[in-house]
Formats: structure tokens, sequence, C-alpha cells
């Protein structure tokens, strides 16, 4: 069957999908022996997506998918070539070289990831950000012929995985989880064609979380400070991250005028009013956690106001789980201070150890059981 001498209309690219699954994919796995269920659990699928792909009615959602349904049906190179061109619309002899098919896969795939991560699944969002590096690298193609955008790209995928890591590890095991991670972004910000890009700041945001984790607050609080200089930082996903972030290390390291500057920042000259409930209430939680450091009222007005507007958001489709635990987890520092009782506290911890252990947020969870145990 010629695939390439067909006119490209929609309802004939169906009709060869229905036609390449039936003749194929379906005839392969008979002969291997093979059932759906095999199919699906050798590819991450389940059955029923199993049986739509082989009737034709859906496609392997990304570039990863497609390698694992190739491998599990067994498919000979010329068959994967045509299944390959089919899907994509690149033959296989171009695949690897495409820039453009890397970034199409990274531009859908990295908001899902980090997603993923802060509403609940880090390991999961670990093990997606993982198969798609190995398959970026497994085209073996050389740094240096990449742009500069897919650089960035690739940067910002390893930074989410970096992120997934921190929540679903201890502090201890930060480092080990992540060096190499922390290694590829120094090599794409050396193969970058110029010294500032967007590549370098996600690679520094990589370094100055790594050391806030850590609680190495002043290395943090000195490379959060360049971060906000860059000419890249202003609208860049981790904006609100990094705002929250560095006004915690300047209530850890005592400085009262940095923390008024950040709090005017944060209130005043990012349209505050204008922000979801959801990073209206993360701000307000780093705004209550620095000032633990100095004015115990002040904290405790942040830090209630915050979790109400966490309350708001958790209703809301796009909510991250992970922003309802911070806002407990802050809270009870607050009421370990104030030498609430202990059974008060206890109470208000529960649905955040309920959701840590659900969804693996290990370091939130430690976190959280060190304040109940020190407060008992």
């Amino acid at each position: 069957m010629d695939y390439k001498n067909r006119d490209d209309t929609k309802s004939f690219w169906w009709s060869m999908l229905l036609e390449f699954g039936e003749d194929v994919l379906a005839v392969k796995r008979r002969k291997t022996g093979q059932t759906q269920s095999d199919i699906a659990q050798k590819t991450g699928l389940n059955q029923s997506e199993i049986s739509r792909i082989e009737s034709g009615f859906t496609k392997p959602r990304d570039l990863p998918t497609l390698e694992a349904v190739c491998q599990a049906y067994q498919l000979s190179n010329s068959e994967k070539a045509k299944y390959v061109e089919l899907i994509t619309g690149y033959t296989s002899q171009n695949i690897s070289e495409s820039e453009e098919i890397i970034n199409n896969l990274l531009e859908g795939q990295i908001p899902f990831i980090a997603h993923t991560n802060r509403s609940g699944s880090p390991r999961i969002a670990i093990e997606q950000a993982e198969l798609i590096m190995n398959w970026v690298e497994s085209q073996n193609i050389s740094l240096d012929k990449y742009s500069q955008n897919t650089l960035n790209k690739i940067s910002y995928l390893l930074l989410e995985e970096s992120a997934a890591w921190w929540d679903s590890t201890s502090t201890q095991l930060v480092d080990s989880r992540t060096a190499k991670i922390l290694d590829k972004m120094q090599q794409l910000t050396a193969a970058g064609k110029r010294s500032n890009t967007i590549a370098t700041l996600y690679l520094d945001i990589n370094k100055g979380f790594h050391d806030y984790i850590k609680q190495d607050y002043s290395k943090a609080t000195s490379i959060f400070s360049e971060i906000r200089n860059s000419v890249f930082f202003a609208g860049n996903p981790w904006e609100i991250e990094v705002l929250r972030a560095s006004t915690i290390t300047l209530g850890k390291t005592g400085d009262f005028n940095g923390l008024k500057h950040n709090e005017n920042n944060v209130l005043n000259k990012i349209k505050f009013e204008k922000l979801t409930p959801q990073n209206k209430g993360y701000l307000l939680e780093g705004l209550g956690r620095a000032y633990l450091e100095f004015d115990l009222p002040q904290s405790k007005k942040y830090l209630q106001e915050s979790y109400s507007w966490i309350e708001i958001a958790r209703g809301m489709p796009e909510f991250l789980n992970v922003r309802f635990v911070q806002s407990v987890r802050s809270n009870l520092l607050m009421m370990k201070r104030a030498k609430e009782e202990t059974r008060k506290i206890l109470t208000f911890a529960e649905p955040a150890l309920v959701e840590t252990e659900r969804s693996g947020l290990v370091r939130h969870r430690n976190q959280i059981l060190e304040i109940i145990n020190s407060a008992a």
C-alpha cells in the first residue's frame, strides 16, 4: 500500500489509520500471540486505548508512546516507517532531525508534567519527563545543532523534572536525585549561542531552589536576586514560584528591608488583584512564612488570608493540591510559634497529611510531621 500518493483529506487519513490498524497492527499482534491487554501493559496504555488504536479511532498521543507501540507490536523497519509517516507526516529518515517535532512534543508535554506534579502526582510527572528526555537523547543530535529555542525548552523540561523530585523525595536525597539533571542543564547552557538565555535562567532557578530546599538560605537569596534581574524573568512560568521563595529566604536571613521591598512588589507591582485565587494564596503564604521571623500577628494575618484564598481555589478545575499542603504547613508553623494547643494543630494538619500520603509528596509530609512532633 502506498501511503504517500493518496489525497490528504481528513476522512482518508482516518481510513488509512483504520486500514493500518486492521491489516498490520491487529495481524502482527495475533501472529506474536499477544492480546490487547498484553500490548497495553507494554505501552503503559489501557486495553480500551489499544482497541481504539487498532480500530483507527485514535493514534498514539506523543512520540514516546508511538515508539512504545511500534516496539510492542514488533513492527518491522518498513512497517514502522509507514506508521510513523501516517501518524506524524514525517518520514523515518527525517524524524530524528526535525526540531519541529521535538518542539511540538515539548510544548505539549511540559505543561502536562508541571500540572501533574503540582496537582499531586509527582512520580507520574517524573516518569513522563524521563520518558520524553530519553526519547530526545535517543535521536543522537549534538546539542550544538539545536536552535536556542529548543535548548530553552529542553532546559524547561529538566527544571520541571527536578521540581517533581523536590516534592517526592526527602530533603536529604535531593542532591542524589537531581545531580544528573543539573549536569544536563549545564550542558544545555554551554551549548547555547549566547551567555544570557532562558536556558540559563532555568538553570539558575534550579540551583536557587536546590539551595532553598537544603535550607542554605543565604545562597538561595543571592541566586534569586540574580534571577529577578534577568530580562527573561517577568512573565516566566516560574515567576510566582521564585517571588514566593525569595520572600521566604529574606525572612530566613533576617533581611527585613528586603522583605518589605518584596512585600511591596507582591502587593503592588505585579497586579496582585488580577491574580488567580490560587496565586494570591500562594504569594500571601510566602509573606506569612517570612513574617514569622519578625512579626507573629502580621504573619498570622497573611497566613489566614492565604488559607482563605486557597480554600476558594480548591473548588476550581486547575487547582494544584501542593498549594493546599504548603498553606497548611505554613499555618502549622505559625500555630506552633503561637503556642496553640497540640490538639488544634493535629486537627488542622490531618487533611494535608492525608493528601501527602495519597499523592507521594514526601518532603512536605516529612516537614508537617516534624512540626507536629516538635509541637507535641
